[in-house]
């Protein structure tokens, strides 16, 4: 079954970030949102050689919330 959803591509910094350490109000929301509603891509730096570990690692340590199964 091929996946129909529409694509969005997702930034950190400025984003999904407030900064280094806190996530931006509603980006856990906005999180959840976007991975039952889209196909999401990871549009930024943090990726390294397509490999989407340090972009996740990144995001999960400035939330309390195991956001993992939506990143």
């Amino acid at each position: 079954m091929t996946d129909t959803r529409p694509s969005l591509y997702m930034d950190i910094d400025g984003v999904l970030l407030a900064n280094e350490a806190n996530l931006a109000p509603g980006a856990a929301e906005l999180i959840k949102y976007a991975a039952d509603n889209f196909t999401v891509y990871w549009l930024t730096t943090h990726c390294m050689n397509g490999d989407p570990a340090h972009a996740i690692d990144y995001v999960q340590r400035a939330s309390r919330e195991d956001l993992r199964p939506y990143l």
